[in-house]
C-alpha cells in the first residue's frame, strides 16, 4: 500500500493564506500564489504566471502554438475560426467556414486542420492568414499525422470493410499515395517514418510513409477482436512503441506479450503475463490491468517489477519533465492520484497528488477548495515547484506550449497566461 505523504516541495491540498501578499485581480479566474521567504518578513517573489488572454466568444475548440491562440465559435449560427496574438491579445485574422466544428489542431508548421463532428468534414486553413487552402468533405477522414510538407489521412471506402489510407500534400490536398486497409484491422504511425497495419487474419506489414511501398511483413498468428478488452474469451491488442510492435494475447484464460522488431517483423520474445493493456515506458514496457501493473524490460521481456497501486505508466522524456528517466503513475484505484516511480524499481520518487499533466506543466487539483487548481512544474531532482493558481477552470481542457499555459473556464470562454522565466 503506498500513503500519500506529499513531498516537501510540493503545495499542500490546502496551502496557507498568502496573508499580506498583493493579489492581482480575479477576473481572468487566476490568483498567484505568492511564498514569503519568512512568514511576515521580506519581499515576495515575483509573479510566475502572468494572464494575458480572454477570449469574447465560447471556445468550441481550441488550441495553442507558441505565438498564437486558434480557437473556433459559433457566432450567428455561423462557425468561426479564429487566431489571436499570444503577443498582444488581438484578433489576427477571423475565418467563417461552411461546417460545424469539432477540434482543431496544427499540422505541420503553418496548417491548421479544422474537422467537423464524425469527422465528417476537414478543412485545412494557412495559420498565418486563414486562408482556406484546401477541403475534404465527402467520408469520414481523421488525419494521423502531419509532416512539414504532407498529411497522412484515412477516409472511409466505399465498403464498410475497407478504409483508404492516404498521404496528400499538405498545402493543397494533391494525393500523392494511397492504400487500401482492413477497417477492422491495427493501424499506428510509428517513429522513422514507419506505418504499422495488423489485419483481422493478422498479418502484419511496415509501410513507407514517404511513398506507402511496403518494408516488412508478417503472418502474426492470431485473429484480431479490437473491439473486446473485458470478459472472458480470447482476445488481442497491439501497441506501437520506439522501434517494437507489442501483443498481448490472451488464450484460454491465459495472458502473454509478445515483441517484434519494425525493420523486419521479427519475434525478439514472448512473455507469459496476466492479460492486460501495454504501454512504451521508455526503455520499458507497461502492462496495465484492473488490478495495477507490470514493468518489462523491453529488451529482453523480463519482469521488473509490479504494483497493485499504480497502473497507466508514461515515460518521463515523453513527457519532456527535465531530469533522469522516470515513470508517471496513475492511481490503480481508478482516481486522477499520480506518482514519479523509478522506472526499474518502482521506487516511489515523488507523489504528484490529484493532478492532470498537461505538456510538461502538472495541474493539481486542490481537494480541500472546490475549483481551485495549483500550476506545478517539475524539476530534475524530483522537486515540484508551485508557480500559480487557477480558479473556476476546466482541466479536460487545457494545453500547454512553449511558455505558455490556456485552459477553457467553466463559461467555455478560453483563458491564456505565460510563465514568466526567473530572469
Amino acid at each position: 500500500m503506498v500513503i500519500d505523504l506529499g513531498d516537501a516541495s510540493a503545495v499542500p491540498e490546502t496551502p496557507p493564506s498568502p496573508g499580506a501578499t498583493r493579489r492581482r485581480p480575479m477576473a481572468l479566474g487566476l490568483v498567484l500564489l505568492a511564498t514569503l521567504a519568512l512568514a511576515g518578513a521580506g519581499p515576495a517573489e515575483p509573479p510566475r504566471v502572468r494572464p494575458i488572454l480572454v477570449t469574447d466568444d465560447l471556445a468550441g475548440a481550441f488550441t495553442l502554438a507558441p505565438s498564437a491562440l486558434f480557437t473556433s465559435s459559433f457566432v450567428g449560427r455561423q462557425a468561426l475560426v479564429r487566431r489571436y496574438s499570444l503577443a498582444d491579445s488581438s484578433v489576427q485574422w477571423t475565418t467563417a467556414l461552411p461546417q460545424s466544428v469539432g477540434d482543431l489542431e496544427l499540422a505541420g508548421a503553418d496548417v491548421l486542420t479544422v474537422t467537423s463532428p464524425e469527422n465528417a468534414q476537414t478543412s485545412f486553413l494557412d495559420s498565418d492568414t486563414g486562408t482556406v487552402l484546401w477541403r475534404r468533405t465527402a467520408g469520414a477522414t481523421t488525419v494521423l499525422t502531419a509532416t512539414d510538407d504532407s498529411v497522412l489521412m484515412t477516409s472511409a471506402g466505399a465498403a464498410i470493410e475497407y478504409i483508404v489510407l492516404e498521404r496528400a500534400a499538405l498545402r493543397t490536398g494533391k494525393p500523392l499515395w494511397s492504400r487500401r486497409l482492413d477497417a477492422a484491422g491495427y493501424l499506428d504511425v510509428g517513429d522513422a517514418g514507419r506505418i504499422v497495419t495488423v489485419d483481422r487474419q493478422g498479418r502484419a506489414a511496415v509501410l513507407s510513409l514517404a511513398d506507402g511501398t511496403v518494408r516488412a511483413t508478417a503472418d502474426l498468428g492470431v485473429e484480431l477482436n479490437l473491439g473486446r478488452f473485458a470478459g472472458d474469451g480470447d482476445t488481442t491488442r497491439f501497441v506501437t512503441s520506439g522501434d517494437r510492435l507489442y501483443l498481448t494475447r490472451r488464450e484460454g484464460g491465459a495472458g502473454s506479450v509478445t515483441a517484434y522488431r519494425l525493420t523486419d517483423l521479427r519475434q525478439l520474445w514472448r512473455k507469459a503475463i496476466p492479460f492486460g493493456w501495454p504501454t512504451g515506458c521508455g526503455a520499458y514496457l507497461c502492462v496495465s490491468t484492473a488490478a495495477g501493473m507490470t514493468v518489462l524490460d523491453a529488451g529482453t521481456g523480463d519482469a521488473r517489477w509490479s504494483s497493485t497501486d499504480w497502473r497507466l505508466g508514461a515515460d518521463s522524456a515523453a513527457l519532456r519533465i527535465p531530469g533522469p528517466a522516470r515513470l508517471m503513475v496513475t492511481d490503480a484505484r481508478h482516481t486522477a492520484r499520480r506518482a514519479l516511480l523509478d522506472p526499474a524499481t518502482g521506487r516511489m520518487r515523488s507523489m504528484l497528488g490529484h493532478s492532470e499533466q498537461v505538456g510538461a506543466l502538472l495541474l493539481r487539483v486542490d481537494m480541500a477548495e472546490p475549483g481551485r487548481t495549483w500550476i506545478q512544474q517539475l524539476g530534475p531532482g524530483d522537486e515540484v515547484r508551485t508557480i500559480g493558481r487557477l480558479d473556476g477552470m476546466s482541466l479536460e481542457r487545457c494545453l500547454a506550449v512553449a511558455a505558455y499555459l490556456a485552459c477553457a473556464n467553466r463559461n467555455g470562454r478560453a483563458n491564456v497566461w505565460q510563465l514568466m522565466s526567473d530572469s
